[in-house]
């Protein structure tokens, strides 16, 4: 395939699908074993769930993500099951799913599916939407360089080169926004003051973007992601071939090892509460919006016992009442009824009103 390439200016560089990197062969056999594991969880499913009497109401996906939802989440999780490396290659154009912006078209995922073919002459403007540029620009400014995230340019990983070299698009603010937020809120101070690697638990990854970020924050942390299998698949494989960061399949809980990042598929959350793992901090954004009232609680429940009187839990999520689904903060009202914080911030929020929980009064000032 050949683009042509604008020249580096003020404003940036066009970044094209032709500059993504290729993983390397063992790369690519690891992450296929991996993905091979993931689906085989996928797959194993109903069998565990009956097997071991767990809950379907929460094992199950429900709410937005039940198999008859209107989204095509599944759709572009079959598109990536079948491990070809045609499909792998474009995971990043995939991940409407996730975020609601479509990367492939540029704009608001709303009337488009996850599963459009993609283009050979795929058109990239040469220079960036000002909007876009600018809530960049107000997202960063101040901001240590180490907590700047700079996505790969791997998986189909499209949009601006600015700055030091970082690639630049809707998503890339939306996660930004995610890590000034953290940062403004204390949190990122706190855990580099532990005097250790921190212990972080995600609750719905998407397709990892933050685990990726929080990881080059962190090198060595003890990450923890626990998610719908299906979506596993694009947090495992993003992780691997484009952070190149070594991932693990857990089939049983068991101690972590230090720099790997565990994927737990979500039926196996309460074996993390059982094996009373600890965690400083917990994270989930915009999923829980997402799920049934009965999910928010069992997540609340389990992430309020493994933060103890220490930890906290960084949630974001949208009141989706008004669209016939829930409201997360009032659920966890009652699940962390000490310690309730809004974010305030002087940045316009995309998505969401960002809290913090905790089960004691905050540590972090």
């Amino acid at each position: 395939m050949r683009i042509e390439h604008t020249q580096l200016n003020a404003r940036g560089s066009a970044v094209t699908l032709c500059e993504n990197r290729a993983p390397t062969m063992s790369e690519w056999i690891e992450a296929r074993r991996l993905g091979c594991e993931i689906i085989a969880a996928v797959e194993d499913r109903a069998a565990i769930i009956a097997q071991r009497n767990l809950d379907p109401a929460f094992c199950l996906p429900a709410a937005n993500w039940a198999p008859d939802a209107p989204n095509d989440y599944l759709d572009a999780y079959r598109l990536l099951r079948t491990l070809d490396w045609n499909e792998v290659r474009h995971l990043r154009l995939r991940c409407q799913i996730f975020s609601g912006f479509s990367l492939l078209h540029m704009r608001t995922s709303r009337g488009l599916q996850s599963t459009f073919a993609v283009p050979k002459d795929l058109h990239i403007d040469p220079e960036p939407p000002t909007e876009t540029l600018d809530y960049w620009r107000l997202l960063t400014q101040g901001l240590p360089t180490r907590r700047v995230f700079h996505p790969p340019c791997a998986l189909g990983e499209i949009g601006w080169r600015i700055d030091d070299g970082v690639i630049m698009n809707y998503e890339t603010c939306v996660y930004q926004e995610r890590l000034t937020l953290l940062h403004r809120s204390g949190i990122l101070d706190w855990l580099e003051q532990l005097g250790r690697p921190p212990r972080i638990l995600e609750i719905g990854a998407g397709h990892g973007a933050l685990a990726c970020a929080l990881m080059s924050t962190f090198p060595g942390c003890q990450y923890t992601i626990c998610d719908l299998p299906e979506s596993l698949l694009f947090s495992g494989l993003y992780l691997t071939l484009a952070a190149r960061q070594r991932c693990a399949l857990l089939s049983r809980v068991a101690v972590p090892i230090q720099g790997v990042i565990e994927l737990v598929p979500n039926y196996l959350f309460e074996d993390l509460c059982a094996a009373h793992r600890s965690y400083d901090l917990a994270i989930n954004v915009l999923s829980m919006s997402e799920m049934s009232e009965v999910q928010v609680k069992c997540y609340g429940r389990g992430i309020a016992a493994m933060l103890g009187s220490a930890g906290v839990f960084f949630e974001q999520n949208h009141d989706n009442r008004p669209v016939g689904l829930g409201f997360a903060a009032n659920v966890l009202t009652d699940v962390f009824p000490t310690f309730r914080e809004i974010v305030a911030d002087d940045i316009p929020l995309t998505q969401g009103r960002p809290h913090l929980w905790s089960n004691a009064k905050s540590q972090i000032s």
